[in-house]
Parts: structure tokens; sequence; C-alpha cells
């Protein structure tokens, strides 16, 4: 399925929620993000509550890559730097 991804609709918001660690609050603006009407969860559709919240998992998804690639090439680093050493 392919979802809206205008910046202050419900998947950016969803995604945005995710990137700077905020709760799952399902939420989106009609217009530009903080200065237009705020829609909460409870006047959302079945499938805007969806498009947040697949926003909100892809976010976690990359964040999760993203450590788990980081943490990978900390350990190369350091497994290179103790063969230096022993060399």
């Amino acid at each position: 399925m392919i979802y809206d991804d205008r910046h202050g609709g419900p998947y950016d918001r969803g995604g945005a929620d995710c990137s700077y660690n905020r709760d799952w609050n399902p939420h989106y603006f009609k217009g530009a993000t903080y200065s237009s009407e705020e829609v909460p969860m409870n006047k959302m559709t079945p499938e805007e509550i969806t498009a947040y919240t697949k926003g909100y998992n892809d976010a976690e998804e990359r964040w999760l890559h993203c450590c788990y690639s980081y943490s990978n090439i900390l350990y190369y680093s350091l497994d290179i730097l103790c063969t230096m050493k022993k060399n």
C-alpha cells in the first residue's frame, strides 16, 4: 500500500514521533505541522491510523537498521585495533 507522505500527514507524523522517541499517539495536521489544525486519533479514520502506524514502524525499522549497522562498524573497528595491537 502507498501512503501519502506529505509533511504533517499521518504517515509523516508517525515517522516523526518515532524518530524523536515520542510515544505512539496517532494524529496528523490538516495542513502544515504545528501551524494548522491537529486531528487527534479519535477523529481519524482507520486508514489514517494505519498510515500513522506504518510511518511509526518504518522509522523504527530504519533506526534499528542504523543502530545495527553502527554496532557492526564499531565491532569491526575494535577487532581491527585488537589485531593491530597483537602484531
